[in-house]
């Protein structure tokens, strides 16, 4: 069974995609690119399962603890980077954790193998979006809060508003700051940008979604140049969609979700931990 489970990790490694959707030859990394460790004896205070992978040629890049007293594992095989689980016996586990509710209890746990990594991408996202990036400050986060959000968010996003109602109840607790990043990612509107750095408060601020429909309004060249910085700030995080969420772990690792999280997901990182 760990022979099958291995082959199959393995196999699953996606080929390399051409333009157009075609399978092209099969992707081969030059030598510039990092090759995942072999340990012949796998480590020793890893469980038995997981030093099998390490036998075979499997990297072990992260150990974390995971949900229902799970142990979850980041591996990689020919670039190829995969969460698994063992239990307190044993047992490798791959795929979603369930609560007791039913809510996926691994989306955070695929924050780890989002784009952008490895090679720090995420942590370099993180600087760049302190220094470069110009965004809006949710007014009820609170000053000094040690623990930031980066949002990134196009107007015309019928998901990026939903996370951005979403937000002022969430915080209301945990003070969590909020920073909010305009993007061109599916329409291009400097206008509603330019209504988004100006505002004053969270109304003002709102009505930038609104201003999605006056594309005709000029705006100053200025928020055109910030936008395209925003624009390759989220590049570096390795999105191409959004909306996209950047934070940090509990451990102090930048991280990425693409996409519309989950509600459960937005509490875990805007509320209390």
């Amino acid at each position: 069974m760990r022979h099958l489970l291995l082959a199959a990790f393995m196999a699953a490694a996606p080929a390399a995609m051409g333009h157009g959707g075609h399978t092209d030859a099969p992707h081969t990394h030059p030598a510039t690119e990092r090759t995942p460790l072999k340990a012949p004896a796998g480590t020793p205070s890893h469980p038995a399962v997981i030093q099998h992978l390490e036998r075979n040629g499997s990297l072990i890049v992260e150990k974390f603890a995971a949900a229902g007293k799970l142990t979850g594992w980041v591996v990689e095989n020919s670039g190829d980077r995969r969460i698994f689980y063992t239990t307190a016996d044993g047992y490798l586990l791959s795929g979603d954790v369930f609560t007791p509710e039913g809510v996926s209890a691994s989306v955070l746990d695929h924050a780890r193998i989002a784009p952008g990594q490895p090679g720090g991408a995420q942590e370099k996202a993180w600087k760049l979006a302190e220094s470069a990036a110009t965004y809006f400050r949710e007014p009820g986060s609170k000053p000094g809060n040690k623990r930031v959000v980066y949002v990134f968010i196009d107007f015309s996003c019928p998901f990026c508003k939903r996370t951005w109602e979403s937000v002022p109840t969430l915080i209301k607790e945990s003070g969590v700051e909020v920073r909010w990043i305009p993007v061109s990612a599916l329409s291009h509107n400097p206008r509603a940008a330019e209504l988004f750095f100006l505002s004053k408060s969270r109304s003002e601020a709102q009505s930038a979604f609104v201003a999605i429909s006056n594309r005709m309004v000029q705006a100053n060249a200025s928020v055109e140049e910030r936008l395209q910085v925003n624009k390759k700030v989220m590049e570096e995080v390795g999105a191409r969609g959004v909306p996209v969420v950047l934070f940090k772990d509990a451990g102090g690792v930048p991280r990425a979700l693409v996409g519309a999280p989950q509600d459960v997901v937005l509490e875990q990182i805007f509320g209390g931990r």
